[in-house]
């Protein structure tokens, strides 16, 4: 990097992380030149992408997605092609940062996810890698952040104009339905006739009827991880929450509490906090979202741009 600061502060803009990081194989491409059949996906001037990295990248999402096979095969392969374009970029670029910053960086990401190195020994045996191959795979992606936030991380300003044109254009996205905020108190069961959880639950309503405190009751009695916030939920809408709650505290006023609500895991105890009749967000709540969400956009445009200039300029070919 042209400057030492500089490189300091794009890697704080970036989020490091071992379980995360892609493997790399290198080769000369005038040298590599096959097929899928001998195990070379794609060739990007002198890296190739292997046919067992991609399998490798495709795996968790192949498991996780509800798309193809094929269609997760062709993103991945464009994300491998891509990053290779980077890391091509950096070596022609003149950047030149030292091996002892990127040693430094993954012995402080070791401490940060790992309890101790012997910890971090048994996850790579346990994976089936070696501590080299993890050092490279770390250094390529730490490349990878640090180039894509100097090319496309400068701060994006998304102008009050923009946001607010996305606000009047996009009404129906900011669009929420009737809301509550309610308190439960959750007691559980073993089915709709659990005699003892019945009993316990009325002894508790019983309690809230002659006044007792409904939020500090939540915080004894609840099993609800609420519990030590009262048994508050936070405003929710009713296609959310469970419809046999939906169905009483919506008919219910604020400050009442309901009767046992029986289920066959749950017994609840509901009281209304506040509701909202069904209306749109304001643009003062809406402003924040629709800032990411924008600059989001942005970042992704300037991205492919990026991107799309350095495949120009490189030897890409995929079989």
């Amino acid at each position: 990097m042209p400057e030492h600061m500089t490189m300091h502060r794009s890697i704080h803009l970036i989020t490091l992380c071992l379980g995360l990081i892609l493997a790399g194989s290198r080769a000369s491409a005038a040298t590599v030149y096959t097929n899928n059949v001998n195990g070379v996906m794609a060739i990007v001037n002198n890296y190739i992408i292997t046919l067992t990295e991609l399998e490798i990248s495709v795996g968790p999402l192949d498991r996780s997605s509800t798309r193809s096979r094929q269609e997760i095969r062709e993103d991945v392969l464009r994300s491998l092609i891509d990053n290779k374009l980077i890391l091509s970029a950096y070596e022609t670029s003149g950047y030149a940062i030292p091996d002892s910053y990127f040693d430094d960086l993954f012995e402080q990401n070791i401490k940060e996810r790992f309890a101790d190195r012997i910890s971090f020994i048994k996850t790579l045996q346990s994976e089936g890698k070696q501590i080299d191959e993890v050092k490279q795979e770390f250094k390529e992606q730490t490349i990878i952040a640090i180039m894509a936030s100097q090319k496309i991380g400068q701060q994006i300003s998304i102008s009050p104009y923009k946001i607010e044109r996305y606000y009047a254009d996009h009404q129906d996205k900011f669009r929420l339905s009737d809301q509550i905020n309610l308190r439960l108190i959750m007691i559980p069961t073993k089915g709709s006739t659990d005699a003892s959880a019945i009993a316990k639950a009325e002894v508790i309503h019983e309690k809230l009827l002659n006044g007792g405190d409904f939020a500090a009751l939540a915080r004894e009695y609840s099993t609800g991880i609420q519990a030590k916030d009262g048994g508050l939920m936070g405003w929710q809408e009713r296609d959310v929450m469970l419809k046999a709650i939906a169905d009483v505290v919506f008919e219910m006023e604020v400050g009442e509490t309901s009767n046992l609500i029986i289920t066959p895991s749950v017994i609840f105890i509901a009281q209304v906090e506040a509701k909202k009749e069904a209306h749109v967000k304001p643009l003062s709540e809406a402003r924040g979202d629709i800032e990411k969400d924008l600059a989001s956009e942005e970042s992704a445009a300037r991205r492919k741009l990026w991107i799309d200039g350095l495949r120009k300029k490189a030897f890409v070919r995929t079989f």
